[in-house]
């Protein structure tokens, strides 16, 4: 999902698409990582599918989901190092890039139990 698509390499989540903290990071580096988000943004997806993941949406509260939404993204980020090492580099050595990532994903999947 993107918005504007010939325009930003920025993902969206829903109908609010979120910025990629500069803070810290080269233009070259930024640069790269902009495009292996739009790579990362179509697997978040395995996040979702992730069972463990949607067993603790289903079953658990929001803080033990967000816990297991943090651990798949974690395992997706290292499926991305042979798209780029950059974008693992950058999540485990930027603790900002890092955060944004983890919310990002969370609040792009997450979806609470239907009462």
């Amino acid at each position: 999902c993107r918005r504007d698509r010939g325009r930003s390499a920025t993902p969206c989540s829903g109908s609010r698409c979120l910025d990629l903290p500069k803070a810290a990071m080269s233009v070259k580096i930024y640069k790269k990582i902009q495009h292996i988000l739009l790579i990362f943004n179509c697997k978040y997806s395995i996040v979702k599918q992730d069972e463990t993941y949607q067993n603790a949406m289903r079953y658990s509260d929001r803080q033990n989901a967000r816990a297991e939404s943090d651990r798949a993204a974690r395992n997706a980020i290292l499926r991305t190092m042979n798209s780029g090492v950059e974008f693992y580099r950058e999540v485990q050595g930027n603790e900002a890039f890092r955060k944004w990532i983890l919310d990002w994903v969370f609040n792009a999947t997450y979806a609470p139990p239907q009462s």
